[in-house]
């Protein structure tokens, strides 16, 4: 069998993973994104397809890694690198220490043909050079580095900062535990539509020819192995969407009852709002958000999974439309910290003023849901983050500074280890699944 290394047709998946790679870089995209878009363009050979995104969220998570690498074998000064000359060669490297599968003289090859290409013979020659030298040193050793912190942040590829506050707060230990796993390729857990997928989720893993297991957090959820999901018939009727299993846990912290009329601030692509809308159908979910690309993704979600009782509104989450709504999301703008197993390029992307920008966005979110909400309902505050200062020092602020607001404990609504002080809280060393917060607030005045 041809490796999909040699192949040179419109499968290139060498080719395709740069040219991802440097529009991540160049424009601020997101990875998942441009992978999504190139392959429901048309479906990619499995192989072809598995190599392309093994190569983009690789390097991305181990830029840092690979890029003290590059430093050791180029002698020149590193803005010289042309960019795609530097993410060829962390695409090469990534093969030679990462993937045992693909023969070191194929990713050599490759990469020097690719940069020759397009960078010309004299940097082709240059990278033969250092890719050569690279297989016979191996990875470059860290022990001359005597911070801990800083030696930690450089094995597992993460910014110092977020490794010093991690360490600072939990020990060395645990935050290279956050670390590794932030490393590991993350699960993938498709929800079960239950308005129209009437059978249990055994039943829909058995249709589909999958090996999967139902989560043990929640049974609409299904562990599943890594597929072209979005070209089954099974996705395109509406009965599965893609979502974490810490994601799902904010439906049912919202407990959702007939009657009541929920909205949801900040909502696209709609996966939290579309949840709650398949959990209870004779509710009213509205899903805002202001940007109208994102808006047009909920509504995409919408008819793909037959909801009529969710209603997509174009509108800015601070600037309430609604007043005495019985129950409120703010799933709120955040850093990321708990998704970057997910997301590589989010760890390289946010820096620690960035918390203090979104800590403003996220009071003026809350502030807007409480003047959307009615006495007596429920207000719910989520993010992808670890970090309490998105986290559970925005909420210890908002309820010294809202009297009228208790918090409920989440261990009434979900699984009880998942639950610290009251908050949900999942950690991807601790749970396997992305790293999450949420918390419930009733308003009783």
């Amino acid at each position: 069998m041809n490796s999909p290394l040699k192949t040179q047709s419109r499968f290139d998946a060498r080719e395709k993973a740069v040219s991802i790679l440097i529009r991540v870089d160049e424009s601020d995209a997101w990875a998942d994104v441009l992978l999504d878009n190139c392959f429901r363009k048309e479906p990619w050979p499995p192989q072809d397809r598995a190599l392309t995104t093994e190569l983009v969220y690789g390097v991305l998570r181990w830029r840092a890694r690979l890029q003290h690498a590059i430093r050791t074998l180029y002698h020149g000064r590193w803005g010289n690198i042309p960019q795609g000359v530097r993410i060829a060669l962390e695409a090469g490297l990534y093969q030679i220490f990462y993937l045992d599968r693909i023969p070191a003289y194929a990713a050599v090859n490759e990469t020097v043909k690719w940069v020759t290409r397009h960078h010309g013979s004299r940097w082709g020659g240059r990278v033969n050079a250092m890719m050569r030298a690279a297989v016979r040193r191996g990875l470059p050793e860290l022990q001359t580095i005597k911070c801990p912190v800083q030696r930690l942040a450089l094995k597992e590829s993460h910014p110092e900062w977020l490794v010093r506050r991690w360490s600072d707060q939990y020990g060395i230990q645990r935050a290279e535990s956050i670390c590794r796993a932030n490393n590991q390729r993350p699960p993938l857990f498709i929800r079960i539509n239950s308005r129209i997928w009437k059978d249990s989720a055994v039943d829909l893993i058995v249709r589909m020819g999958i090996e999967g297991t139902v989560s043990g957090y929640l049974q609409e959820f299904i562990r599943a192995d890594s597929g072209p999901w979005f070209h089954t018939d099974e996705f395109k009727q509406g009965i599965f969407s893609f979502q974490d299993v810490s994601a799902g846990l904010v439906a049912h912290l919202m407990d959702v009852r007939p009657g009541d009329s929920v909205w949801d601030m900040t909502a696209a692509p709609g996966g939290k709002a579309a949840h709650m809308a398949e959990l209870c159908p004779d509710a009213l979910i509205a899903a805002s958000d202001r940007s109208r690309s994102r808006f047009e993704k909920i509504v995409e979600n919408q008819n793909r999974l037959r909801l009529t009782n969710l209603v997509p509104i174009l509108a800015d989450g601070r600037q309430a439309p609604f007043k005495s709504v019985d129950k409120v999301l703010i799933d709120a703008p955040c850093s990321g910290s708990g998704v970057l197993r997910r997301r590589g390029e989010l760890r390289w992307r946010k820096r620690p003023e960035h918390l203090l920008e979104l800590a403003a966005i996220q009071h003026e979110l809350l502030n807007a849901a409480d003047q959307a909400l009615r006495k007596g309902g429920i207000l719910i505050y989520s993010t992808c983050s670890v970090l309490p200062e998105e986290n559970g020092n925005v909420i210890d602020d908002f309820l010294k500074s809202h009297p009228s607001y208790i918090q409920e404990d989440a261990a009434r609504f979900v699984d009880p280890s998942l639950v610290n002080s009251g908050r949900i809280e999942t950690w991807p060393d601790l749970h396997d699944c992305d790293g999450s917060f949420a918390v419930r607030m009733r308003k009783i005045s």
